[in-house]
């Protein structure tokens, strides 16, 4: 009995023995994983973002839809959906023939009036001359009241067609101008340096110029373009201007929002 007791005590002392080394260690292990963590401190920006759902339109002036001030058939169309232009390229051309007829026309009615320009200029001359001679003449008696009166009006009256020469020219003038200026609008240049957004037009069509102009493309500045969101109340104090790609904005109160 007293052996069957000692073997009993010392099975006892080791389970003790083992229990205290196994709580040991895992008291050991339980500290050393609650041991803090070291980290080096590095200096950062924050930052914030402001999602808002809007529309992105082109500014006042950036978008100009091109059209013909003349009636006519388009000969030459040079502009695509997405070309980018240069202020003053040329986008479109209609037939001019005609055009180019009239603007003949009033250059030789042009020579025409110069010409007499110069027939009145040499018939005043003449009656110059002539009202001298009389006046010469009738110094000395060798002629008479009459032919020196006639003498003068014909000087006037070569004065007079000189004057509507010159005024017939003035004219000429003017529609020669204006023939050229509608020769010009034949030519359809770009007003502004963009990308074309739209074509209405196509080659060989005839377009009609009533009180609107007939639009061929649509051009657009992509450097002038704005976007308009509305963003909420409680984002506000987020917005500033000069980060990201922003621009100047305006708040227009709503009831749960602004726009900007």
């Amino acid at each position: 009995m007293k052996r069957h007791y000692g073997k009993i005590f010392i099975t006892i002392l080791l389970l003790a023995g083992a229990s205290l080394l196994i709580w040991r260690f895992r008291t050991h292990n339980d500290t050393a994983a609650a041991a803090p963590k070291t980290a080096r401190v590095m200096r950062r920006d924050l930052s914030s973002a402001v999602l808002a759902t809007g529309a992105v339109k082109p500014q006042v002036g950036a978008e100009v839809k091109v059209g013909a001030r003349i009636s006519g058939k388009v000969e030459h169309l040079y502009a695509n959906i997405g070309d980018q232009v240069k202020k003053g390229q040329v986008i479109a051309e209609l037939e001019k023939a005609d055009l180019e007829a009239a603007v003949a026309r009033a250059r030789a009615e042009e020579k025409v009036a110069e010409a007499r320009i110069t027939d009145a200029k040499a018939k005043l001359r003449l009656a110059v001359l002539e009202d001298k001679r009389q006046q010469n003449l009738i110094k000395n008696d060798f002629t008479s009241q009459q032919a020196v009166d006639k003498s003068r009006q014909g000087q006037e009256s070569a004065a007079a067609g000189l004057n509507l020469a010159v005024k017939q020219l003035e004219a000429a003038r003017a529609a020669r101008d204006e023939a050229e200026v509608k020769l010009s609008y034949a030519t359809i240049t770009a007003p502004i340096s963009g990308v074309i957004a739209s074509v209405s037009t196509q080659q060989g069509e005839t377009v009609s110029a009533g009180l609107n102009a007939p639009t061929f493309v649509t051009i657009i500045d992509l450097s002038r373009i704005q976007s308009d969101a509305f963003v909420d109340e409680t984002d506000i104090g987020k917005i500033s201007w000069g980060r990201g790609q922003c621009s100047p904005w305006t708040a227009i109160p709503t009831k749960n929002s602004r726009a900007w």
